[in-house]
């Protein structure tokens, strides 16, 4: 008959450890002030953290759609020169052969994935031909970027750019090559 002493402990190896145990870390209580005129004691609570987005307060939290940062990345798009305008599909797309999109953003295609905080968007942009594709796809990645950052707080983590064409503009005269 063997006794278990309260001292042995079997390791991860299996062999017996005659150390004793570690006692676990006693619990911290919180930090206490003593106001020595009054008798009275305070409990003093580390500050909280600060907010880490403006969407994300003390006071409550801002949600954006996901609709939203597409139009405004739409937009965005469409502002940068050598975008001709912003393609559409799946659902949007139909909707504007009913409904035309603004002018503005005919020919820009947005889709968003929107997170607490951030955003990463997918763009589909029909550059004006003969501007230099990457060159118009950086401008428009930073300036979606900057647009959607300052529009709804969210910080943008990639913007992917298309190019499905390039549009040609209708009011130069085609130059025939015989």
């Amino acid at each position: 008959m063997s006794e278990a002493r309260d001292t042995e402990r079997i390791p991860s190896g299996g062999l017996l450890d005659p150390r004793p145990e570690p006692d676990p870390e006693p619990e911290r209580a919180p930090d206490r002030d003593q106001d020595s005129e009054r008798g009275t004691t305070t409990e003093s609570t580390p500050p909280a953290a600060p907010p880490t987005s403006p969407l994300v307060t003390s006071r409550g939290t801002t949600s954006i759609s996901s609709g939203v940062v597409e139009k405004v990345s739409k937009r965005a798009a469409a502002e940068v020169e050598g975008v001709s305008g912003v393609t559409s599909s799946g659902i949007r797309g139909l909707l504007d052969l009913v409904r035309p999109p603004s002018p503005a953003e005919d020919g820009v295609d947005a889709k968003a994935d929107v997170g607490k905080e951030t955003a990463a968007i997918d763009l589909s942009v029909r550059i004006r031909y003969p501007r230099p594709a990457a060159r118009v796809a950086e401008e428009v990645r930073r300036h979606v970027m900057r647009r959607v950052q300052e529009m709804t707080g969210l910080v943008v983590t990639e913007v992917n750019v298309e190019i499905p064409e390039f549009a040609l503009d209708r009011d130069v005269p085609r130059v025939r090559v015989r």
